[in-house]
C-alpha cells in the first residue's frame, strides 16, 4: 500500500471524530527489522541506556506475558538474540510494545523507546479503558468498540490500525519528561510533520501483543495531495477544543490552519 493510500484511508474526509479503522495484517513483517540503516537501534539502545525507568514499566506477574511475545517473535523469525527479560528483549528488536491480559485488559508490561506524548511508567496492571480516559470522548465513541475487539481477538489472527497527532519535529521519542516545543502561533509549516503511530494487534494464548511504530511525516511532503490536504484541514477545523489541548495543539491549531489554507491558495 502506498503512502498516499494509506493517509487517504486514515483521513477520508468529513469532520474530527474518533475512528475504529482496523485492517488485516502480517505481524511478521511489522515486527522484523525494517531499517536498515540501524539508526533506530541505535535511538533505541541510547534511550534505555539513558532512562530505561521511562520507557519500561511491568508487573510483578508478567513473565508469562513476556513468554508469549518471546515465542512468537520466534515463530514470526525476529531475531531476540538470548533475551529473556523486558530490556533485553526491548533491545533486540525495532519494535516498541504493549502486552495486556486479555481476561482482563489490563497493561501487564511495556517497552515504548518512542511514546507518543505519555509516560508508560505510569501505567502497569491499569485497565485500558482507564488508559483511554485520560483522552476527550475516546471512550464514549469506541471504547466499547475496543472492549470487544479485544476480548474476541483470535491468536493466529492480526490487524493494524493507526493513531496521528501533529508535532513540530520528526524527533522519535515524544516522552512527556523531554518536554519537546509544542505547536503555538510562532510554528512554520515547514516545522510540521504529521506522526502517524502504527498499532498491531495479535494474540497468543492469554496475551493480547500490541506492537507500535512511529512514521513521522513532513507536513509540507503532502501538499501536492489537494484531497488529503483539504480533509487534514478539516479535521482540524472541527476539532473539539478539549482534543485540541490532549494533542498539544490548542496554541497553534488556528494557526496551522491559516498557514495551510494560504499554501492551497498559493498553489
Amino acid at each position: 500500500m502506498s503512502q498516499a493510500t494509506h493517509l487517504q484511508q486514515l483521513f477520508p474526509g468529513g469532520d474530527f471524530a474518533w475512528a475504529f479503522r482496523m485492517r488485516k495484517a502480517d505481524p511478521a513483517q511489522f515486527f522484523r527489522p525494517q531499517d536498515k540503516t540501524d539508526c533506530l537501534m541505535q535511538q533505541r539502545a541510547g534511550i534505555l541506556d539513558q532512562h530505561p525507568e521511562r520507557h519500561l514499566c511491568h508487573c510483578h506477574d508478567h513473565q508469562s506475558h513476556l513468554k508469549g511475545l518471546r515465542d512468537a517473535l520466534v515463530e514470526w523469525q525476529v531475531d531476540t538474540g538470548d533475551a529473556t527479560d523486558l530490556e533485553s528483549l526491548a533491545r533486540h528488536i525495532e519494535t516498541d510494545f504493549v502486552l495486556l491480559d486479555q481476561a482482563t485488559q489490563s497493561l501487564k508490561a511495556a517497552a515504548v523507546c518512542f511514546p507518543s506524548s505519555w509516560d508508560p511508567a505510569e501505567w502497569p496492571g491499569a485497565y485500558i479503558q482507564d488508559i483511554h480516559a485520560v483522552v476527550p470522548r475516546l471512550n464514549v465513541s469506541i471504547g466499547a468498540m475496543i472492549t470487544k475487539f479485544l476480548t474476541e481477538l483470535k491468536p493466529g489472527k492480526a490487524f493494524q490500525r493507526a493513531n496521528w497527532s501533529f508535532t513540530r519535529s520528526a524527533k522519535l521519542n515524544y516522552h512527556p519528561a523531554l518536554e519537546r516545543p509544542i505547536l503555538d502561533d510562532s510554528i512554520r509549516l515547514e516545522e510540521i510533520h504529521l506522526r502517524i503511530e502504527h498499532q498491531l494487534f495479535t494474540a497468543i494464548e492469554d496475551t493480547v501483543i500490541m506492537g507500535i511504530r512511529i512514521e513521522p511525516i513532513a507536513l509540507l511532503d503532502l501538499a501536492g495531495e489537494q484531497r488529503l490536504w483539504a480533509n487534514l484541514i478539516q479535521i482540524l477545523d472541527t476539532m473539539p477544543d478539549e482534543v485540541a489541548r490532549y494533542k498539544s495543539l490548542h496554541l497553534g491549531k488556528d494557526t496551522l490552519i491559516r498557514l495551510m489554507r494560504a499554501a492551497c491558495e498559493s498553489e
